[in-house]
């Protein structure tokens, strides 16, 4: 009932727990709900005099930044018990038995964490004198060995591994003591027994539906996602292909990835299309740079639907889809500017091969969706546009026989794919016409056209990549190999 009004929700907010602290008689859950009050009484008074926060979730972004700056601070009897001090509280008291927790490092004494925008140079200049870290831990020095004087009994703990909470070394006093060898020091190392568990991977075995629903894939097409989606997690596949799980889709408040790559590809391809089967001028490319801002706007508002570009991480987005396809532009035109002839043949091209595996027998059709063909000085290039990082040893391949069981190829096996689709449709020979498959990433868009292995395609890589795609789809027909989860899986 908030209407996604800041106000309401912190005077709701206030009342609860106005209400909680009368229901507990936990001292602490009363300090949660004191330290919770004072963040939103802060709120609430920077609200009334800016009125600022007009929404909820810059009144929940706002609360959390404030929330992580609280301490809570632990209270007890003085005169008995165990007593919870920073090393400060501890000046001019002396205790029989001392525990001192995360003598790291870092931690104690805290070392070079000082924010301030002074140098140090400046700081230890002496007409300025102004204290530094090396005062402060000389401070913590002094309470430290102040501290452990008079103690019968002293712990020192430290944590052993490298995390968020330290780098898991030890206190330079804690070295100190040991080096002057005046106490009697003995050293433990306490760690939780870990249990291995043998975690039990999913199989799913190939019952009559499942083979029947194979063979309607067969017939409908084969995808090189889902291909490679098999390689990286055949119970993925299974859920996503033979039960039809798909992915829930939420409401996008920011723009995704994926929606992002879409925008960029249908922008390419409506600036592209009059001049297919045209060699590209430099005139082109000036015409089509100035098309940009508003063929991206209009395909924004075509595929994020109801969604605001005007403000925010959405208007960040927009930019950059600007920026991808501006610089993509430019690259192009330094390409035609040394005299290089581009001609562009398809735009989202649909690949599709009928696949004959000889041993068993079987066909399957394979089909694809290339983003651009375009011949370059004479060499047909398939390219597959990324909006995401890729780079070159995304498409080396070095070993043929793991392209089709390391999803790491994922990349590779593509641009492969689309390759062998074009040349079964086309007749392609590519001894006699060179044929380059790769990926122009917008992100690496210094790197040019990224290309498997470098090179051209020859028809011994084609060769290889046939062997491995048909155990590739040997395996995923075959009845006696159920799916299996892969314990290695990317996603």
């Amino acid at each position: 009932h908030w209407h996604n009004n800041a106000d309401v929700a912190i005077r709701n907010a206030l009342r609860l727990i106005d209400l909680l602290k009368n229901k507990t008689t936990d001292i602490l859950e009363k300090e949660f709900l004191f330290k919770n009050m004072t963040v939103l009484q802060q709120l609430q008074q920077l609200n009334d005099k800016t009125g600022y926060i007009n929404n909820i979730i810059t009144l929940h972004q706002l609360y959390k930044q404030l929330i992580k700056t609280e301490k809570l601070s632990f209270r007890g009897e003085p005169l008995s018990g165990l007593q919870i001090m920073g090393m400060l509280e501890t000046r001019v008291l002396d205790f029989e038995n001392v525990i001192l927790t995360s003598v790291n490092e870092g931690i104690l004494p805290a070392g070079k964490t000082d924010n301030s925008f002074i140098p140090f140079d400046v700081k230890k200049d002496p007409r300025i004198n102004l204290p530094t870290y090396q005062e402060r831990d000389a401070i913590f020095s002094y309470h430290f060995h102040r501290l452990i004087q008079r103690a019968k009994n002293i712990y020192l703990l430290y944590n052993t591994e490298n995390d968020q909470y330290g780098s898991g070394e030890q206190s330079r006093f804690i070295t100190e003591l040991e080096i002057k060898k005046v106490h009697e020091i003995e050293k433990y190392v306490v760690s939780p027994k870990v249990s291995p568990q043998n975690i039990e991977l999913k199989k799913v075995i190939k019952s009559k539906p499942i083979i029947s629903r194979l063979h309607e894939l067969a017939i409908k097409g084969l995808s090189p996602t889902s291909l490679t989606h098999y390689i990286n997690n055949p119970i993925g596949f299974y859920q996503e292909k033979i039960l039809g799980i798909k992915e829930l889709e939420e409401a996008e408040e920011t723009i995704a990835s994926n929606t992002l790559g879409t925008i960029i590809h249908k922008t390419l391809e409506s600036l592209y299309t009059p001049l297919k089967n045209t060699f590209l001028k430099k005139e082109h490319i000036l015409a089509m740079r100035k098309m940009v801002e508003n063929e991206v706007l209009m395909k924004f508002t075509e595929v994020y639907k109801n969604g605001d570009i005007s403000s925010g991480k959405n208007l960040l987005i927009y930019n950059v889809a600007q920026q991808f396809i501006s610089n993509f532009l430019d690259q192009e035109l330094r390409l035609i500017s040394l005299g290089s002839q581009l001609k562009i043949l398809e735009l989202e091209y649909d690949l599709e091969s009928e696949f004959v595996i000889e041993e068993s027998g079987m066909t399957v059709k394979l089909i694809g969706q290339a983003d651009r063909i375009d011949e370059l000085d004479g060499t047909i290039r398939i390219i597959d546009y990324k909006t995401g990082k890729a780079a070159q040893n995304d498409l080396m391949v070095k070993d043929w026989n793991l392209i089709s069981k390391d999803y790491k190829y994922s990349k590779a096996f593509q641009v492969l794919f689309y390759a062998l689709l074009y040349s079964q449709m086309h007749g392609a020979d590519f001894d006699r016409q060179p044929l380059e498959s790769g990926i122009i990433s917008f992100k690496n868009l210094n790197a040019g056209f990224l290309k498997v292995n470098r090179n051209t395609i020859s028809n011994q890589d084609l060769g290889n990549f046939i062997t491995e795609l048909k155990r590739l789809i040997s395996e995923i027909f075959e009845t006696s190999i159920p799916f299996i989860e892969n314990e290695n899986k990317y996603f």
